[in-house]
């Protein structure tokens, strides 16, 4: 409100794009409808929400085919090739124990994954509280399977540099 009570016009969008100002100081924009391919407001490009959709399943069914059914051979393949390199103790036990974090969640995401069947099958609603739990043990699944393969992978990579010199003498 102004001074003297009147009630003070929003400026226009424009006018906010130069001043750099939140648009919520500005007039609010508006978000393109549902279907369409995506929306611009003066320099502001938004995707649609079909888009925001279909990216944020994409992902997450990554996530999922990564943490549930490609982690486990992936952190034992690794875990292995790391223990036949003989790496430093600290790097295998940081592998062993992401690995055992790994199959703790991997084990309570198939126990939860049970309840929730159990849910579905009697044609109740699996619970919130359940449906999170399930999403947390995925991505712990995958964050642990990730981090074993990237130790694995960047302990493999200075091993396999290192060979290539560990015949040369340092010049004097």
């Amino acid at each position: 409100m102004a001074s003297n009570g009147s009630v003070r016009a929003r400026p226009p969008l424009t006018s906010c794009l130069r001043r750099r100002t939140w648009p919520s100081q500005c007039q609010r924009i508006a978000r393109p409808p549902l279907g369409t391919i995506g929306g611009t407001v003066g320099r502001l490009s938004y995707p649609s929400r079909l888009e925001h959709t279909v990216l944020m399943t994409t992902i997450a069914d990554f996530v999922f085919a990564v943490g549930i059914f490609a982690g486990p051979p992936l952190v034992l393949s690794t875990c292995v090739l790391l223990l036949v390199t003989r790496q430093p103790r600290w790097v295998l036990v940081t592998a062993v124990a992401l690995s055992a974090v790994m199959a703790i969640a991997w084990v309570t995401y198939w126990y939860l994954w049970g309840k929730a069947f159990d849910y579905a099958d009697t044609y109740r609603p699996v619970p919130l509280a359940l449906d999170r739990a399930s999403n947390i043990a995925i991505a712990v699944c995958f964050t642990s399977s990730v981090l074993v393969a990237a130790l694995g992978a960047s302990r493999l990579a200075v091993r396999w540099s290192n060979r290539h010199k560990s015949g040369l003498v340092p010049s004097t």
